[in-house]
């Protein structure tokens, strides 16, 4: 499965790195190892004001951590990641070019990092959901590229 990281890359990431911001200022490193579980290894550089800088070892699990934790909540606060250091304004990623797909009748239990790891060998997901709202079993994916997504789709209804 890692070779379609190299063979359908992230249209915004280029490097193992991605920039914090939106955490309170307690927010320690310790903190932030629950969270970053499946993105190992990774070492993060927080400066103290809610911001900083996490390096992965693998583009890819920069690439995972960008779909699956984006926004997420930790106490008191949102983790916000960005392949884009933060300025003033803030540089927001582009809005995706695809429509989010509901994935129905999810395995009881299943994590944002399985669903993310089903459905990205399709292309790149720009946010994985496993737990969306619409129910138990019903999750979100979203793709940057709307092609891609139609290929997922196409290939989830033939199984």
């Amino acid at each position: 499965m890692m070779s379609n990281y190299d063979v359908l890359p992230h249209p915004y990431l280029s490097e193992p790195r991605l920039y914090v911001t939106g955490l309170t200022p307690d927010v320690r490193k310790e903190d932030l190892a629950e969270i970053l579980r499946f993105c190992v290894p990774y070492r993060p550089a927080l400066d103290g004001t809610g911001s900083g800088i996490i390096e992965f070892r693998e583009i890819a699990s920069a690439e995972r951590a960008l779909a699956t934790l984006q926004n997420r909540p930790l106490p008191h606060c949102n983790i916000v990641l960005s392949p884009y250091p933060p300025t003033i304004p803030p540089t927001s990623l582009p809005p995706p070019q695809a429509l989010p797909r509901l994935v129905k009748q999810l395995p009881t239990g299943i994590t944002d990092e399985e669903l993310y790891d089903l459905f990205r060998p399709f292309g790149p997901l720009a946010n994985v959901r496993s737990e969306a709202g619409f129910g138990p079993d019903i999750g979100v994916v979203e793709y940057w590229r709307e092609e891609d997504a139609r290929r997922a789709e196409e290939a989830m209804v033939r199984h």
